[in-house]
This record gives structure tokens, sequence and C-alpha cells, in this order.
């Protein structure tokens, strides 16, 4: 009977058999059908236990085509503790065919940035050096092998990726990408499961919050454009809200780690560490990233955990040893990845002169002292015990408002809260649960200047 296996491991084991590492490591525990599918590929397999510093015993497999790495990699491996001293890691380096100079930039300088694409450095299990030309030779057959294996998840017919390729690498974090599609396949003898009804990673909402059950809040479905009460709302034969955190993984995967203005960017930032994932047990660094669009003057900070695993099984929720129970703006997070820097401007053509003055405003206004003055502009908040939402981004943002003076000028403007946040995204105009309205720009820029 043909055994599931999961697409981290699919993915690894081709590359293995294809001659791309010549050794590859699994952590956590195989089950016997699993080591029989890698057997059936022609891998040969080792378990390995490691020690760590608590002294709990983990567990490893190793797999090869050959005995030779394996042999290699238990002499100095089996039974010792983790480690990370630059000693092992050059010897891990070479067992799993990382080329040597990304090893060694590494060991000086850990994730540094090296200018490669989300998407490229996804298909790789090491980090790149920066203008690595092994690695820019190797991105080629990682991303065949990488996107023949999606197809064949999706259910498309895809050719042999079988080739008599030589060339030693490494490979990084691989995607997760069981929720692609609803479709059963065949690889190699492995059969796939039906992601959506199979993945515990997509977490139930409650009714009252998600009435269709398309694991993605009623409240986001219009500020998406989907259809509140309909699962499926393109009859793709995918929810909602997987087929959204699916489309938004392509769009992450997508943006330029160098810092623009034109559109959206990401700043990475690695942390020496991993955390596991509460549901499979898989592990992720515990850094994060932060997502920046300037166009939108938004920003979003999200832990690896999601962006690198759970967003690739097509959920909106994660659940990790750090970050735990963990819940993202699904309406936010398109806006910061797609936004084109007109999503507060409710239906006004997008003017950037009037974007700017409202965003130069904005931060006048947040840069005002809280506390009475003589003679300047201040602000005194009136918080008030209850939120409402943005009708742009689904942020909750508190129901008060801001009382501005200047006792100089005799001037005195309120503003809802939620007006000062359209404000600082370039509209004038605002809309939430509670507040809707028009900020007077001249009566505004008379009591700021």
């Amino acid at each position: 009977m043909p055994e599931h296996l999961e697409f981290d491991l699919a993915y690894l084991a081709l590359l293995t058999q294809n001659g791309l590492k010549p050794l590859s490591r699994w952590e956590g525990r195989l089950n016997p059908a699993t080591l029989q599918a890698l057997s059936r590929m022609g891998l040969a397999t080792l378990r390995v236990p490691r020690l760590l510093q608590n002294g709990t015993w983990v567990e490893e497999y190793i797999f090869s085509r050959r005995g030779a790495p394996i042999d290699a990699y238990a002499r100095h491996f089996y039974g010792a503790p983790l480690s990370q001293s630059p000693r092992h890691q050059r010897l891990e380096g070479r067992l799993f065919g990382y080329p040597h100079c990304c090893v060694e930039h590494y060991i000086r300088k850990p994730y540094d940035q090296n200018g490669l694409s989300c998407a490229d450095q996804a298909v790789l299990f090491h980090w790149a050096c920066p203008q690595c030309q092994a690695t820019a030779e190797l991105l080629p057959h990682y991303h065949r092998i990488h996107t023949r294996l999606v197809g064949q998840y999706r259910g498309q017919p895809v050719a042999s990726t079988h080739a008599p390729w030589r060339q030693s690498v490494a490979v990084a974090a691989s995607l997760s990408l069981l929720a692609l599609g609803t479709l059963r396949c065949d690889l190699n003898g492995i059969t796939i499961p039906d992601p959506i009804q199979h993945n515990p990673h997509l977490f139930a909402l409650s009714a009252e919050v998600d009435g269709d059950g398309d694991f993605l809040e009623d409240r986001y479905e219009s500020l998406l454009g989907l259809k509140a009460g309909d699962k499926d709302s393109d009859r793709d034969g995918i929810l909602d809200g997987p087929d959204l955190a699916l489309s938004l993984l392509s769009a992450w995967l997508a943006l330029p780690a160098a810092p623009r203005e034109d559109g959206a960017y990401v700043e990475n930032h690695m942390m020496r560490g991993l955390e596991q994932c509460n549901v499979c047990q898989h592990n992720v660094n515990m850094g994060y990233a932060r997502l920046v669009n300037p166009l939108e003057n938004l920003e979003m900070e999200l832990p690896y955990l999601f962006l690198h695993h759970f967003l690739e099984h097509g959920s909106f929720s994660y659940d990790g040893t750090l970050h735990s129970e963990g819940r993202v703006n699904a309406a936010l997070l398109r806006i910061v990845l797609q936004g084109d820097g007109t999503s507060h401007l409710l239906g006004s053509p997008p003017d950037p002169a009037v974007q700017h003055r409202a965003r130069t405003l904005a931060r006048t206004l947040e840069s005002l002292p809280r506390e009475a003055q003589n003679d300047r502009a201040y602000v005194i908040e009136h918080q008030a015990k209850g939120l409402e939402m943005c009708h742009c981004c689904g942020q909750s943002i508190n129901m008060g408002y801001l009382e501005l003076h200047h006792p100089a000028k005799k001037l005195h403007l309120d503003i809802p809260i939620i007006g000062a946040h359209y404000l600082h995204c370039g509209g004038f105009s605002y809309q939430g649960d509670l507040h809707k309205g028009v900020i007077d720009e001249a009566a505004l820029s008379a009591l700021l200047e």
C-alpha cells in the first residue's frame, strides 16, 4: 500500500535521488512505511540519535544513494550532542554538499543579506553567500525539481525529474505546499492525501467568526472581495481561506530583500535557534520578517513559523513553541503584500500630492505633545472602551477620538482615532464600524502649521 509522504520530505528525497545532494537529513521520526517508500526510491537510510543540551535525545534520519556519506556522518555524529561549532558546520556542509564559500560566509556572518529573492532562497537548504556563483548555477536545477513536484501535488501531469546531474548542492528551507490543491496524485508510489480534508494546520474558527467554514473570518470577506456565506467563492475546489493564503504565499516569496519605494519588500531577521510547530513538530527558524509597503505606508512583523510553515499549509493561524496560538489579519496582509497605495482612498481617485499631504500631516500629528501647551499645538487622546474595524485593511482601531488644540491660534479640532489611521495611509476620508467622515484638510493644516 503506498505511503503518504509530505512535500518537504518528497522534495528532499528527489534532490538526493537525482544526485543533487550526496546526503540529506530529516529531523524527527520516520515510520516504517515512509522508510520503505524512501527505499523504493533507491535511498539507503540510517537513524541517528542526537543529544540536546538539556539531556533529551532526539532522532535524525539521514539518507543517500551511496553508503559512504552515511558512514562518514555516523562516525562523526552518531550519539553526539547537537552543536553549531564552526568545525561541525564545516563538516556538515561538506557531507550535505553545501558550497564551501557559503559555509564559510555563514560561519562569519550568519543570515547576511545575499541578494536572493525569497523564492530562490526558499528552495535551498543552505543560506547562500552574497553573489554566490555556485548557487546561481545550481538554482535552475532546484527550481526544476521543485516546480515539477508542486505540479504533481496539484495533480498536474509532470514529466519525470530523474536526470544524470552530478552537481553537489545544499538545500535550505523548503516549502510545505500540501495545501496547494485538493486532488490526489502518485509520486514514485507515494500517495499525497487531500490536504484540505487532512491538514491539521488549518485551525477551525467558531461559527460566530466563520459562518461559512472556509477558515477565514466573515468580517474580512467583503474587504477581500469574497462572497459572504460561500466557502468557495471562485469555484476552484479550494476553500476561500487556504486559497487566499496560497496566493499570498506566492506574493510573499516574490518580495525583494532590498528596500524600494515603488512596492513591498521584506527585511529578514533570522535568529540563532529553532522553534517547533506544535502541530507536526517541524522545525523553523525562530526569527521573523518585517514586511514593508511604502506605497501604503503600512508594515507587518510576522514570525517565520507563520510565513515559512503555516502559510504554506494554507493557514492564517499558527502555533509553535515560541510563537504560540497566533492569528494573522488576512486583509491587512494582502494590502501589505500587494497594495498599490490606494487601499485607504475610499473610492477617491489617487493623487500622489494629496496622499503626500495626508501622510505629512499624520506624521506631524503623531509628533505632537500629549499634554496641554501654552504656545504650540498639542493633542489630548480620549481612548474609548471599545474597538472599531477599518473598512479597508481590517485593523482594529480604538473608537475614541483626538482633541487637537493650538492656544496661540485659538484653534480646536476633534478627529476620530480611526481618522488619524486613514491620514497615515494617505486618505482624508475615513470609515469604520462607528465613525465615517472626512477630515477638513484646511482646518487641520492651519492648526498643525
